[in-house]
């Protein structure tokens, strides 16, 4: 393996653990009725697996502030999503950088609750496009429904 391979490699290691570790702040977060934040944290493991993603399909680093078009069109090209979870995940992301601006009054558990459950599915089932061993995989963190 080259240095330039083994880079890659710690990267897309690297975004997909994060990706996995913002998941579960944000559900700390949701447990303590903190939404924002929680939608927040959503938004950067999405970011985070779009990211991990983008290295493993095109072999190439993410600029430090990829635009989410760019992200979104890697899945789109690989075939990964279909038009209902590319909207839903744009959403996310546009969310998570505007919740303050965009949401006047707090949102129930309930509805967050099934946001993040959605969510939890995709990054799992883009970790298994990313990540090879097994043990290694998104692992969900609700429960599954």
């Amino acid at each position: 393996m080259s240095i330039a391979e083994y880079n890659l490699l710690s990267d897309i290691q690297y975004w997909h653990e994060s990706s996995q570790g913002h998941m579960e702040m944000a559900m700390v977060f949701l447990q303590h009725g903190m939404h924002e934040e929680c939608f927040s944290f959503t938004g950067m493991a999405v970011e985070a697996m779009l990211r991990a993603f983008y290295i493993k399909f095109t072999g190439q680093l993410v600029h430090a502030q990829p635009s989410y078009e760019i992200l979104i069109k890697t899945l789109r090209s690989c075939c990964e999503v279909d038009l209902d979870t590319e909207l839903f995940l744009i959403a996310v992301l546009f969310l998570s950088r505007n919740y303050d601006s965009l949401i006047l009054n707090s949102p129930i558990e309930e509805h967050i609750r099934k946001i993040l459950i959605k969510t939890d599915r995709i990054l799992h089932h883009l970790s298994t496009k990313v990540v090879e061993d097994a043990g290694a995989l998104y692992r969900y963190v609700l429960v599954r429904i």
